[in-house]
């Protein structure tokens, strides 16, 4: 082949590949341009459609986490259990709905297949039994009351409602309002509305099939079976069977954990006859009445009866009972009653199955200003009773029929009045509106015949009367008031018509102990005192002043906390008082954190036949300077809190502890008796340090004593905390120091106080220029240590040893 034929075949192939070339970068534009074209239609995608949420209109309605003596279920267990109602208008399938306390695990309990009417409640135990019907309907799993979350979701594990709470009462239940909020529940309705009536044909239907019932209990008895001038709570049984009833065979305890605490003893009882049995510890001597040894509660006690082969024949829930009321049964009468004439013995008549709730009040009880006056509406349901004067109002008091005005220091005192119920609990106001008062206030409002008339409690010296009223504490930024017990306090006062001491007692019968900080401590308050003592020179102030001595150098030794209050009663002022912790067992059961009935406290006058007083016997016959029986009491007998007690009774010079000497022991905390420190308010203006302890005649202080100064542990001890304690708070300085600080506290009101009941002023001045004396002039320190030397016969090396600082030596 030539070249010219050559070269035009390459020309021909180029030409024919450039062709190709063209004709596909023309098309893979076209493809490109169908692609990106703005006016082609998107692809239609069908979506899936997602069926509508089966059992919708269901929720969780009403549920109680913590049923132990309320609703039982088919196996006679206190089961849980959980509301499910149907809001809708149509019938809700809830078949194959889940039910779950789990947040990550909806699905964890399965409804079977079951529907629900509008308006209609399905009932489902949360027993842990896991049973699906057809009698009953059990979850996996149980409810908390210490909160949690419950779950209802479809079957496909959608939500359908959801409900939380934090904590829920003992056989309360918690109740789902219209807005969807839980709240506490005293009335449950398991399976039905929620409402009062459906409530009340529950009770109308809570049969038992027993033979012997519980027909009667009272707590916080005050008036009924005295025994040996005590009054113990108590219940009473009864034979509704037709044939005789032998009471061994059966058993009472008020814990839900053992049913067979207690053994009845062997009494035949015949058909229709009634057992009262006391409750109390301490069962009473030569007492017809036989005694179960434990107390009642009326803050949600449950009292349960069974017969020997196991089986829960009667039980009751001992709750929302006022204060001089019963609860138990009416005859022919399924359910329980409160009773305003409890019967012990008797048969119950009367009684209503509730009491209407408390009114409300748009203002506050508190200390306000002076001259501004103002008027309180009430609100509540059916009529509302009120009084002015400290009474409880009945149907008889005034009607309430538009806002009460408040001109100056008033009091109110409110009821609801409901056709089928007792009067509600009263509502107490109290409203402080005095130009003169600079402090704390405690205002306390009782019926003025029973605490203030001649007959009356305070005009008496009876400190076993107690009278119900009604406590409120102001200070500024807050305050308390709940109803409680008051009592005469004291020894000296019961016997003028002066101002005298007072003792406030707060139960759950009365409505609850109040839950305050009163003296750097919030803390539930049991047990209060209000002592008085300014009509004698400087004792008011002498007990403050040794007492916060005391606090600020003792380790061991215990003492009631204080603060200075204006009282007022029924609106009237009342003068100042020291507002005081009182050394009760419920006190130290809580300082302790140990069960009330583990406590003991036993006064110096009451030693004979107590553990305590053969303690004692024990040390006047034994030698404690034999080492050996010197540790055998000291494991007995907290030394350090002895040692300390006799310093501050030397230094003060108090000469009032003949009767004012406690003990108190644990055998849950350390199991040894511990010596309180109170009422040091007489100290002598010639003070003689350690020689002052052998003026006493308390029992036991002087066997004690006597012994233990011979023992060289027990004075190296003493002597230690004696050095520690006067080169600290036990100064001339500090002392005169504390004193004005007391001082300052009650400056401006004393002299109101006095006046308020015709003290002599210049007297209680004259005191305490003669206290401030006596500190200032006397070298307490030095009395002390040189009385002591002579006490306790130190060597001079001894003394030394301990105090030669101290003497400057």
């Amino acid at each position: 082949m030539n070249n010219a034929l050559r070269k035009r075949i390459c020309l021909l192939f180029a030409a024919i590949f450039l062709a190709l070339a063209v004709s596909g970068c023309s098309h893979a534009g076209e493809k490109e341009a169908v692609r990106t074209e703005p006016d082609s239609p998107e692809p239609v995608r069908s979506e899936p459609e997602i069926p509508e949420l089966q059992a919708k209109d269901v929720v969780i309605r009403e549920l109680a986490a913590a049923n132990t003596a309320g609703l039982r279920d088919s196996d006679g267990d206190f089961s849980d259990w959980i509301e499910l109602e149907n809001t809708g208008e149509e019938t809700a399938n809830l078949s194959g709905c889940w039910l779950s306390d789990s947040e990550s695990d909806l699905m964890k309990w399965q409804l079977p297949e079951c529907e629900l009417a509008p308006g209609r409640q399905l009932l489902i135990f949360a027993s842990g039994k896991n049973r699906a019907g057809p009698e009953e309907l059990h979850t996996n799993f149980s409810l908390t009351k210490n909160g949690e979350s419950l779950y209802l979701s479809a079957p496909d594990g959608r939500l359908i409602d959801s409900v939380s709470w934090q904590e829920a009462a003992e056989n309360h239940s918690l109740s789902r309002g219209e807005e969807g909020q839980l709240t506490d529940c005293v009335y449950p309705t398991p399976g039905c509305e929620n409402s009062y009536e459906a409530w009340l044909s529950l009770c109308a239907g809570d049969s038992r099939n027993s033979s012997l019932l519980i027909n009667e209990v009272m707590c916080a008895n005050k008036w009924f079976l005295p025994q040996n001038g005590e009054y113990y709570d108590w219940v009473e049984l009864k034979n509704v069977s037709r044939t005789a009833l032998d009471l061994s065979e059966y058993y009472l305890s008020d814990d839900e954990g053992d049913y067979l605490k207690y053994r009845l003893p062997e009494i035949i009882l015949s058909p229709g006859e009634y057992c009262v049995l006391l409750c109390t510890d301490t069962e009473p001597e030569n007492s017809e009445y036989p005694a179960v040894p434990f107390k009642l509660d009326s803050k949600g006690e449950k009292l349960f009866l069974s017969h020997r082969d196991r089986v829960l024949c009667d039980w009751c829930v001992l709750e929302r009972c006022l204060y001089g009321d019963s609860i138990g049964r009416s005859d022919g009468e399924n359910g329980l009653f409160f009773f305003k004439e409890p019967s012990p013995g008797e048969d119950n008549t009367g009684g209503a199955r509730s009491y209407a709730q408390t009114p409300q009040a748009d203002v506050p009880s508190g200390v306000y200003e002076a001259g501004k006056d103002f008027s309180v509406c009430l609100s509540g349901e059916g009529e509302i009773r009120y009084t002015l004067d400290g009474s409880v109002p009945d149907e008889n008091s005034s009607l309430y029929t538009g806002p009460v005005p408040v001109e100056g220091t008033t009091v109110i005192r409110a009821v609801s009045c409901l056709e089928g119920r007792y009067n509600s609990r009263p509502l107490t106001l109290s409203y402080i509106l005095e130009a003169d008062e600079t402090m704390d206030v405690v205002s306390l409002v009782a019926d003025p015949e029973e605490f203030l008339g001649d007959e009356g409690l305070y005009y008496g010296s009876d400190k076993t009367r107690e009278v119900s009223c009604s406590v409120s504490f102001f200070e500024e930024g807050g305050g308390f008031t709940s109803d409680g017990g008051i009592t005469l306090h004291g020894n000296s006062e019961l016997t003028t018509r002066g101002q005298k001491g007072l003792q406030l007692n707060f139960r759950d019968s009365m409505g609850g102990c109040p839950v305050y900080d009163l003296f750097g401590e919030t803390k539930e308050q049991h047990s209060l005192v209000l002592r008085s003592g300014i009509s004698r020179e400087y004792y008011f102030v002498a007990d403050v002043l040794y007492t916060e001595l005391a606090q600020g150098c003792c380790s061991s030794l215990m003492s009631q906390d204080w603060r200075y209050v204006s009282v007022y009663v029924n609106g009237q002022y009342w003068g100042l008082y020291q507002l005081r912790d009182r050394f009760s067992r419920d006190y130290f059961a809580e300082l302790w954190d140990v069960p009330k009935e583990s406590v003991d406290i036993v006064r110096a006058t009451e030693l004979y036949d107590t553990e305590l007083g053969e303690l004692i016997g024990w040390v006047y016959n034994a030698s404690l300077q034999d080492e050996e029986n010197y540790q055998y009491l000291a494991e007995r007998m907290d030394m350090e809190s002895l040692a300390e007690w006799f310093i501050i009774q030397a230094y003060s010079g108090n000469t009032d502890h003949r009767t004012n000497v406690k003990w108190v022991k644990s055998d849950q905390y350390d199991g040894k008796w511990h010596i309180l420190l109170y009422d040091v308010d007489r100290p002598m203006l010639s003070p003689n340090g350690l020689v002052s302890l052998f003026q006493t005649t308390a029992q036991g202080i002087n066997e004690l004593r006597m012994s233990l100064f011979q023992n060289e542990s027990f004075k190296a001890l003493m002597l230690s905390r004696m050095k520690a304690m006067l080169s600290t708070e036990l100064t001339t300085e500090n002392a005169l120091e504390k004193l004005d600080q007391i001082l300052l506290l009650v400056d401006g009101q004393m002299q109101r106080s006095l006046l308020r009941w015709g003290y002599d002023v210049s007297r209680w001045e004259t005191g305490v220029e003669e206290l401030k004396t006596a500190i200032a002039g006397y070298d307490l320190p030095s009395v002390m240590i040189y009385s002591t030397v002579d006490m306790l016969g130190l060597s001079r090396e001894e003394t030394g040893q301990y105090f030669h600082e101290l003497l400057g030596e």
